[in-house]
């Protein structure tokens, strides 16, 4: 993990700062979720992947995270902390949005209307 490039999950001010307890906070961040990742969240995720995809034969999730090639990140740059990605990173804020959008009630149209 690399002191000087915030972690992407904490958000508070005391791990932004590369002070030497912002450090010790990352690092001690980092240690816990990678103990949680490892013993809990990934399990989970093997059981699911053979409930609900019908999976036999999953490989470890340390080989299936190896093997990421495409990363799409919900979010866009301008609310953001400013780092660098690497190239397998692409931000595809508003994907969730639909082309076609119904009409706004009644009331919500004459309170905008009214103001």
């Amino acid at each position: 993990m690399e002191s000087y490039i915030p972690d992407v999950v904490i958000s508070t001010g005391a791990a932004e700062e590369s002070t030497f307890i912002g450090r010790v906070f990352a690092n001690i961040f980092f240690l816990t979720y990678h103990t949680v990742k490892t013993w809990i969240m990934h399990p989970q995720l093997v059981a699911m992947a053979g409930k609900y995809l019908g999976m036999t034969e999953i490989p470890p999730m340390q080989e299936m995270e190896a093997n990421i090639s495409l990363i799409l990140m919900n979010s866009h740059f301008t609310e953001e902390y400013p780092r660098s990605f690497p190239p397998l990173v692409v931000s595809v804020a508003g994907m969730h949005i639909k082309n076609q959008s119904k009409a706004l009630p009644k009331v919500s149209y004459c309170m905008l209307v009214s103001v």
